[in-house]
């Protein structure tokens, strides 16, 4: 902890890389399409209820890290856990909420209320064009549902059956209601949202919805990756294909679409040669495409 709060003190004092190092890390990224990420050098440069936030989360096995800064308030939260679930949506941001004074902060900062960020009134109309199942590219067993339920916009995120409130602050844009920093842009045409999630950018396209029952049979064998070295069996368990590494059974993958089924936000992308099952490609949060070759 000692560390971290020289590491906090740096943003301020500056003793280590000067205003060079400061300005690099505080320098948000630029896609090739000219979008601007909230990403800058290791830190996310975000803004809550109006004031400027710089931030970064980590996380490994059971343990959980934050370090959330207002540097208009001099404020930082450390939390440093070993508990999966801790820091996760409302329960971490009253804790944010508790760092935030009520009124005004100095002369130089805008009045800080819980009701800072602007919001409008769509109609239900407005809101029906938003509608539908969508994939995240690239990581298709991500599949979110958007319905209208009482003039308010609901997302449910199908690989974990969690559901929340969009709460509109333009004609296209959206937050979280329970998770401020979790956004939605639609474009107006399509209907179809890009998903600001809280460590990365999420395009979609729109889907329909997968009714087919697979037969399991075909994906079950034994799987190898030599880029990691790596083996698992798949076997159907209680009529779920289970993941098994060496004997011990890791995880239970559900069905999203054609040959692509899910474990929350771990994907499996089975791949075919002459119509059978090859391989399959492992889509995770940080792993886009890790090859698994089926063995004869």
């Amino acid at each position: 902890m000692e560390d971290l709060l020289l590491w906090d003190n740096n943003f301020y004092d500056k003793k280590l890389g000067g205003q060079a190092l400061f300005d690099r890390q505080h320098e948000r990224g630029v896609l090739s399409n000219g979008d601007t990420l909230e990403y800058g050098g290791g830190l996310f440069i975000q803004e809550n209820k109006g004031l400027p936030v710089v931030q970064h989360t980590g996380a490994w096995g059971g343990f959980r890290a934050v370090l959330y800064r207002f540097p208009s308030l001099k404020k930082t939260l450390v939390v440093l856990a070993n508990c999966t679930d801790f820091a996760n949506g409302p329960k971490f941001f009253r804790l944010i909420d508790l760092m935030i004074p009520k009124g005004k902060v100095n002369s130089k900062t805008k009045e800080v209320t819980a009701t800072t960020i602007a919001t409008v009134q769509l109609s239900t109309e407005q809101l029906q064009k938003y509608t539908g199942l969508f994939a995240v590219k690239g990581q298709p067993h991500l599949r979110v549902q958007s319905t209208v339920e009482k003039d308010t916009l609901v997302i449910t995120q199908l690989w974990d059956k969690q559901s929340y409130q969009l709460i509109p602050t333009s004609s296209t844009a959206f937050y979280r209601k329970d998770f401020r920093m979790v956004r939605f842009v639609f474009d107006e045409k399509t209907g179809i949202p890009i998903i600001h999630e809280r460590v990365e950018v999420w395009p979609t396209e729109k889907v329909d919805a997968y009714q087919s029952t697979p037969n399991l049979a075909e994906f079950t064998g034994e799987y190898y990756s030599p880029e990691v070295g790596l083996s698992y069996t798949i076997q159907v368990v209680d009529k779920q294909l289970a993941v098994f590494r060496g004997k011990e059974k890791i995880k239970t993958l559900v069905p999203v679409s054609k040959d692509v089924f899910g474990n929350h936000f771990q994907g499996y992308q089975f791949t075919r040669a002459a119509g059978k099952i090859n391989g399959f490609l492992m889509q995770d949060r940080r792993v886009r495409n890790l090859e698994f070759i089926k063995k004869e």
